[in-house]
């Protein structure tokens, strides 16, 4: 008898043990993942508040920067204004070829704005990007192509290499604002010299499309009537008078730079 009041004792204990503890597992495991939730959830809330603040905080840096901009480019066209381009084109490189070479040997633009030379191409700007990069200008001009007018099945040497030229100086200057020329229409007398000149149009067009592909802006002078006037024009039908940097060229483009 006393065996078996022991051992019904000890199969009580054995099942109040039991109970407890599937009670303990049961109010654990909810409370562990509510826990977990809760956990996981101010984690969440955490990092929408970290991602808020830091979507504030590049809407106040392009604010200032907008308003900078904006001082900078009513400070610019008060010294157009005054004639002062030197002055106005702080911060601007304008890189080509003899018809980009010209502002500065007219003295309108120091040397330091210039980059250019005689007869370049697509290449010249491939091996000045280290150049231009050092001088870490806020705006670049590219005035490149009537050196490298051909028959028209060979646009496509040009642009290949003009287009990797612009890659590299994009990579270098990832925040500059770049600028693309299109070709200038020259005069018919020119044709003579230069037949390839007669392929200016269709150059253009593929120029419109490599800007549109590399996100960089296009600066379409075909339409620019007034600006090709004989007036502006030297004797060869190609190349220009100051006037027309003066006058036409430099206030279009510090304009189209500042939009």
């Amino acid at each position: 008898m006393k065996i078996s009041i022991k051992k019904a004792a000890l199969c009580a204990a054995v099942v109040i043990v039991a109970v407890m503890l599937f009670r303990a597992i049961s109010v654990t495991l909810p409370q562990s993942a509510a826990q977990s939730d809760t956990k996981e959830g101010l984690e969440y809330i955490g990092a929408q508040e970290k991602s808020e603040v830091s979507d504030i905080e590049n809407e106040i840096r392009r604010a200032r920067k907008d308003t900078q901009l904006l001082k900078k480019a009513d400070e610019a066209k008060a010294q157009l204004a005054e004639g002062n381009f030197k002055g106005a084109f702080d911060g601007i490189i304008i890189t080509g070829d003899s018809l980009v070479e010209s502002i500065a040997e007219y003295g309108v633009l120091d040397n330091s704005q210039v980059i250019a030379q005689i007869g370049a191409g697509a290449d010249f700007l491939s091996k000045k990007v280290g150049e231009i990069a050092a001088a870490n200008p806020e705006f670049i001009v590219l005035h490149f192509g009537e050196n490298e007018l051909d028959k028209k099945p060979n646009a496509v040497y040009f642009f290949e290499r003009y287009q990797n030229a612009i890659e590299k100086l994009k990579k270098r200057l990832p925040d500059a604002k770049i600028l693309v020329d299109s070709i200038f229409p020259v005069k018919k007398k020119a044709y003579k010299q230069e037949p390839y000149t007669k392929n200016i149009s269709y150059y253009n067009d593929i120029m419109k499309k490599t800007a549109e592909k590399l996100g960089v802006v296009y600066l379409d002078y075909s339409k620019k009537k007034d600006f090709f006037t004989s007036k502006y024009y030297d004797a060869d039908g190609i190349h220009f008078t100051e006037d027309f940097y003066t006058e036409k060229y430099l206030p279009f483009v510090l304009g189209e730079v500042y939009k």
